[in-house]
């Protein structure tokens, strides 16, 4: 049994507004628009993961996805949180053991950075997560098995998702990769992108803590 791979993705013209003080409403779509196709292709790259599913109320969102091979989802909730809790209703009508969500606003998002967070996630009941750099949001959730605990994104959802988990008892695999933990949100996350490639020469390739709760 493989992964599924969950994608929300808001309208295009309509994601990354706090960077409208940098970029036009035309080229923060283009990046929207950029960032989807990319983390697609970077999904279809990972063997383990055997389905991908696009939750989103963008008709042009959901035509891509369709164009990839990806399950397009019509959007329904007036939240994310309940939309990726539809995404996990569809997906466990297959045969899947894990859930990854996956949002599409990381730059720096690649195969092989995907590959080793997968391998150390937790592969009994818990759930890998990844950070982003300042340890408030989630820029991956692995669930085993899906479903295992209810979704949290939001402020500080790093923290909260943590939280739940230790609070009932499963395992927690915490991982810091510098290529996941890039998120674009911020003008100063784009200027941080600029000096990426250097910064990551420098840092560890990853930091582990995995935690089972008594």
């Amino acid at each position: 049994m493989g992964i599924c791979a969950v994608v929300p993705v808001k309208p295009f013209d309509e994601g990354k507004t706090r960077l409208s003080s940098v970029l036009s409403k035309d080229e923060r779509s283009n990046l929207n628009l950029n960032l989807f196709i990319n983390t697609l292709q970077v999904l279809y790259e990972v063997a383990q993961i055997t389905k991908v599913i696009v939750t989103s109320r963008d008709p042009f969102a959901l035509s891509i996805a369709d164009r990839y091979g990806a399950t397009a989802l019509k959007e329904e909730g007036s939240t994310l949180n309940q939309a990726l809790e539809n995404a996990t209703k569809v997906a466990l009508q297959e045969t899947i053991s894990r859930i990854l969500i996956i949002p599409t606003d990381l730059p720096l998002l690649s195969a092989s950075d995907l590959k080793l967070f997968i391998s150390l996630s937790p592969t009994e009941k818990g759930i890998g997560i990844a950070p982003d750099r300042r340890c408030e949001g989630t820029n991956l959730l692995l669930t085993t098995p899906p479903g295992v605990i209810l979704y949290k994104f939001g402020a500080n959802s790093f923290n909260r998702h943590i939280e739940q988990a230790v609070g009932k008892g499963l395992a927690v695999g915490t991982i810091h990769l510098p290529n996941l933990g890039l998120d674009l949100d911020l003008p100063e996350d784009l200027e941080f992108l600029k000096t990426s490639v250097c910064l990551t020469k420098a840092w560890n390739s990853s930091i582990i803590n995995i935690t089972h709760s008594s």
